[in-house]
């Protein structure tokens, strides 16, 4: 577009289907449709003039104040990390992408659209807790993607959401998840692990058609738990500690990484607090992530499970797991 374009509205699939490698759009533009770049296979940037009051591009990537538009079909990165700016993802933002293989949404992003991953080579997408709403269809027919963890504040999983997912190994259900919706897990793989934290989500699930046998009920807590801190290191509890028997506990909340300092982590097998005593059963989700002062980690026996993203990007060298 020429710099003293008039263009103010960019409509429903307007260049749909053409060889367009990457465009700059107008300062100019107030409207522009979710589909305007549909089926565009070769389109890598999209850019923005100077002087848009109401558009925005990071890194060829469309934005429209807090809200991530378009990500380009055929760009080329592997993995995306959804800036913190965002809030929502729009409609069909990640449609159909063909090199995108993983995608990280940041907890201050809160609603997903519908579509948003539809017919994408995604085969990995992370969601911090902030999401609180997903749109209908929005991993539809996304053949590669392999493991979803979604976020803990989602309770409805929308009709169509994982339709015809064929490959997906791996998804958890997050605790506050009271309804699945119509086809939400038709034609995924029957292969697929199923992690809840209730029996009452598996019998959710079991109603939607869900094998049971495919199934795992995770004891990782919920966020609202007791926690505790004994020697720096925040526990949850799982089960309160009953006559003589032990109570249970993971490592952190599940929510957020636990700020520890020193290069030498030693989780134990039983923890004593308030003259209680806990087996320790788990580390849970981000419990040490992105922990630039832990070296070393020995887990004494009884933990039987390591959380999703528990040492992601931390400076972790060794890890020792005794018999």
């Amino acid at each position: 577009f020429l710099n003293n374009s008039k263009v103010t509205e960019i409509k429903s699939k307007a260049f749909s289907g053409t060889k367009l490698k990457a465009i700059e759009l107008p300062a100019s533009l107030k409207t522009f449709a979710e589909d305007a770049f549909y089926n565009c296979s070769s389109l890598s940037e999209i850019n923005v003039a100077d002087g848009s009051n109401d558009f925005k591009s990071i890194d060829g990537v469309l934005l429209r104040d807090s809200v991530l538009v378009k990500f380009p079909e055929n760009k080329s990165i592997d993995t995306y990390e959804v800036p913190q700016e965002v809030e929502s993802i729009a409609n069909n933002a990640f449609e159909a992408t063909k090199k995108l293989l993983k995608v990280i949404v940041p907890d201050t992003v809160t609603a997903i659209g519908t579509k948003v991953f539809k017919d994408s080579s995604v085969t990995e997408v992370t969601m911090e807790d902030g999401v609180q709403t997903i749109g209908t269809m929005a991993f539809y027919n996304c053949n590669s993607l392999k493991k979803v963890s979604l976020s803990n504040q989602i309770s409805v999983l929308p009709e169509y959401l994982f339709y015809n997912c064929s490959n997906l190994e791996e998804v958890n259900i997050p605790a506050a998840v009271t309804q699945v919706g119509t086809n939400t897990f038709q034609n995924v793989s029957s292969d697929i692990i199923y992690t809840v934290t209730s029996e009452e989500m598996k019998a959710i699930l079991m109603n939607n058609g869900v094998d049971g046998a495919q199934i795992t009920v995770s004891p990782l807590a919920p966020v609202t738990a007791k926690e505790f801190t004994v020697d720096n290191i925040t526990y949850t509890v799982i089960k309160a500690p009953s006559g003589i028997d032990n109570g249970t506990v993971q490592v952190g909340n599940g929510e957020k990484a636990i700020s520890y300092t020193s290069s030498d982590l030693h989780i134990p097998a039983t923890v004593t607090y308030d003259g209680e005593r806990y087996t320790v059963e788990a580390i849970g989700k981000r419990a040490f992530m992105d922990n630039t002062s832990i070296k070393t980690v020995t887990i004494e026996a009884g933990v039987s499970e390591i959380g999703e993203n528990a040492f992601t990007r931390s400076s972790l060298r060794s890890v020792v797991i005794p018999n």
